[in-house]
């Protein structure tokens, strides 16, 4: 079975899950071989969310890994920034030790799933991505399906 690369946007300040990430993915790209449904990750970090709006402006993402620790802006957090512009786009939330209540608000939100940020490790990593994808493309089938088909007015004679 043969899958296309993954395009991971990493939204992420902090060097040492930076650095838990990178290894997650390189684990993920020695074993996938052995392992069918993983896949290769091509990642994009930044770590503010002017550059990620920037990025998902210019190119497309399969999906975003976002902190929640990133700051937005005074009016909104970095998830309804990046939320509201790229709804379609799947959202998993990297959250520090504690902070599952909050993540769980932004599943909540849209967002598809979450990571906390002390247990990344590559197989929860790439199972993530693909149930936040999988989700995400069935959510999307839904709303298409469920959005009114225009109708040519009939006249009745």
């Amino acid at each position: 079975m043969k899958f296309e690369t993954l395009h991971v946007l990493v939204v992420e300040d902090q060097p040492g899950v930076t650095q838990l990430l990178e290894e997650a993915f390189g684990e993920i790209e020695e074993i996938r071989f052995a392992q069918p449904w993983m896949r290769l990750c091509r990642r994009t970090f930044v770590s503010t969310v002017d550059e990620a709006l920037t990025l998902l402006r210019e190119r497309p993402f399969d999906a975003i890994l976002l902190d929640l620790a990133v700051p937005g802006n005074r009016e909104s957090s970095a998830f309804d920034l990046i939320y509201d512009r790229h709804p379609v786009v799947p959202v998993i939330i990297l959250a520090q030790p504690g902070d599952e209540p909050l993540a769980l608000g932004r599943i909540r939100q849209g967002a598809q799933d979450y990571l906390v940020t002390t247990e990344i490790d590559c197989a929860p990593l790439s199972k993530a991505l693909r149930n936040a994808m999988e989700r995400s493309r069935h959510v999307t089938a839904l709303t298409r399906m469920r959005q009114p088909v225009a109708l040519e007015e009939v006249r009745v004679s």
